[in-house]
């Protein structure tokens, strides 16, 4: 059973807090684009540094700049990584007891919608086109129809897009109840 977001802010110390942090970030399972998007790693590793701190004049400056890089990873971020963005960015400022930043940050996530990329949203029109192209091209090549090629290559086509809207929707729902999580989120302490 997946970790309910709430528990990051139940725990009694930061350690507690990253360490199941970064358990829900591995849940995910989206992959890195270490290249492009680097702040959100950089904030990530900032609050695993923050973990082993005991200087409070140190810790606290890990976690500012920690807060930096994930606003800046909101900014490049999409789908569930700009949800995990804005979770380790209120994992930062509930350390930093910045309780109205916190709360502007949930309103901020309480906004968002979910967009999906490019090919999510046109992948399957195009998968069907190649797929009808496919079925023709077959057809003419083995000296049938281009009619009949058609018609084979818009029934599998179809079968694709539906498919393939239907994990659409799957993510949708899936970012959606994050979102309302993170959104809905208690501080139940204050350091």
């Amino acid at each position: 059973m997946p970790m309910k977001i709430q528990e990051l802010f139940n725990v009694p110390n930061l350690k507690a807090s990253i360490v199941s942090y970064f358990n829900v970030v591995k849940d995910i399972s989206t992959p890195m684009d270490m290249a492009s998007k680097k702040d959100f790693e950089c904030g990530y590793n900032l609050l695993n540094d923050a973990c082993f701190v005991s200087s409070p004049a140190l810790y606290y400056g890990i976690l500012q700049n920690a807060a930096i890089y994930f606003t800046n990873a909101t900014a490049k971020e999409e789908q569930k990584r700009l949800l995990m963005a804005y979770l380790g960015l209120l994992i930062c400022y509930a350390y930093l007891n910045e309780r109205e930043a916190f709360i502007q940050i949930q309103n901020k996530v309480r906004n968002l919608t979910f967009k999906p990329t490019f090919w999510e949203k046109n992948g399957p029109d195009i998968k069907m086109t190649g797929t009808a192209l496919l079925g023709i091209l077959m057809t003419v090549a083995s000296g049938g129809s281009a009619v009949m090629g058609a018609g084979l290559g818009a029934k599998g086509s179809t079968m694709v897009k539906e498919d393939a809207m239907k994990e659409l929707e799957a993510k949708k729902e899936a970012f959606n109840a994050l979102r309302d999580e993170i959104s809905n989120l208690q501080l139940n302490f204050i350091i």
